[in-house]
């Protein structure tokens, strides 16, 4: 046993040898005496208090008095205290102690051990926090930005997590109603999951630890449904036997030098056959022509292919930048209502060099025709198109191009 003794035998044989006092300095001496040496238990070392959701858990190490008995806790606010039984094993045995049921806060605590001699330890100061409510009410669960099916698969991204964040798990189904869980990085804005089960419950729980050496995890979490399972669809072109010229009074006329708007869906592409307007009495951009497919439908791609004349390569007349905007009913007035823009267009040279100077890759794109996506999301069925040109390669107001064509889903 580690005892500390005080005496107070020298003290007192200094006192009568060197001071006098009118308070009966002897008397005061021999009652010093007579009290005693003061022993102590042993103490508790490496206290530490480690945070938890409304508890906290007391560590420490019992190194020395094999003959240590019991620690008694003690803690303010509250008053509270404990008394632990300790059974001593080894010359090092681990100490801890968990106090549930705490308020949310900062508290201060107090350890002393007792020995089986009733003597008690000089007391450990340590203070600690339990959290609670307060604190889960700052926490944000990572949430999912977008499900996005792709075929049989589906991308799922995840917004910015919180840099307080642990990591983050995402539960799910599969399309065999197994239960599949994936943890999501920091570093990981989405996953692919190959298997699930369209309109079937997801969930997200993101968790934190309020201190390095927290006993608790906090989580926070929500619940989200996968999207529909996508209808595969086939895209084909749109018959061009169907399309048919639709002319409204404020429309643009292709029919200069012997061509016309239907030349544009002819299927001729040679440098003859094409649709033109004026350029003797050119317009002012933008402006605009019209035109029937023949059928109510959801495009979902448009070609557009230029004059393969050298000179209206990325020159000209020819289309640089042109709005595509459609509806689903005969428009019966010559204005823009009811009109819905499906996809913007813009001509790109591969070389980047000015007009006049074509390099091969420029060409064999020209002669290629351009391709444009008309958008899936939000886009209607409709069965007339209007084209609003709003810039052509040389700046100026008339248009040549030899062919066009629309696909749809089918």
């Amino acid at each position: 046993m580690k005892a500390t003794r005080i005496s107070y035998i020298l003290f007192a044989l200094i006192l009568v040898i060197s001071c006098e006092s009118p308070l009966s300095p002897n008397k005061d001496i021999q009652e010093m005496v007579d009290s005693g040496e003061k022993i102590y238990a042993a103490k508790i070392d490496d206290v530490k208090v480690l945070a938890g959701l409304n508890r906290i858990k007391i560590s420490g190490v019992l190194k020395y008095g094999m003959d240590t008995e019991s620690c008694t806790v003690t803690w303010m606010p509250g008053n509270g205290r404990a008394v632990v039984p300790v059974e001593r094993i080894e010359e090092e045995d681990q100490f801890s102690y968990y106090i549930n049921n705490l308020d949310e806060g900062t508290y201060d605590f107090q350890i002393t051990t007792t020995d089986r001699g009733g003597h008690e330890s000089i007391p450990t100061s340590v203070s600690g926090k339990a959290y609670g409510k307060r604190y889960l009410s700052t926490l944000r669960t990572r949430s999912v930005a977008m499900c996005e099916p792709e075929g049989s698969s589906l991308t799922v991204t995840f917004a910015v997590e919180s840099q307080d964040a642990i990591q983050t798990l995402f539960t799910y189904y599969d399309k065999d109603g197994s239960r599949c869980e994936v943890i999501v990085p920091k570093t990981t804005d989405e996953i692919v999951l190959t298997s699930w089960m369209p309109e079937g419950e997801y969930m997200v729980q993101t968790f934190y630890s309020p201190e390095a050496d927290a006993i608790d995890e906090f989580t926070v979490s929500e619940k989200g449904m996968f999207p529909e399972e996508p209808v595969t669809k086939q895209v084909v072109l749109v018959n061009k036997r169907g399309y048919k010229e639709l002319i409204l009074d404020s429309d643009i006329r292709l029919n200069a030098w012997a061509g016309a708007l239907y030349k544009g869906w002819d299927g001729d592409k040679s440098a003859t056959n094409f649709a033109h307007s004026d350029n003797t009495s050119m317009k002012e951009l933008p402006f605009w022509y019209t035109f029937d497919l023949g059928q109510e439908c959801q495009l979902c791609k448009y070609i557009h292919w230029g004059n393969p004349t050298e000179n209206r390569i990325f020159d000209g007349g020819s289309l640089r930048k042109w709005e595509i905007y459609g509806r689903a009913d005969k428009p019966e007035a010559d204005t823009w209502d009811g009109w819905i823009k499906l996809a913007s267009c813009e001509s790109m040279k591969p070389s980047g060099q000015p007009n006049g100077q074509n390099t091969q890759e420029d060409r064999n794109k020209w002669f290629a025709g351009e391709e444009f996506e008309i958008p899936v999301k939000g886009v209607p069925t409709v069965r007339y198109i209007r084209i609003k040109v709003l810039d052509t390669w040389s700046g100026e107001g008339w248009i040549l191009f030899s062919e066009f064509e629309f696909y749809k889903y089918e």
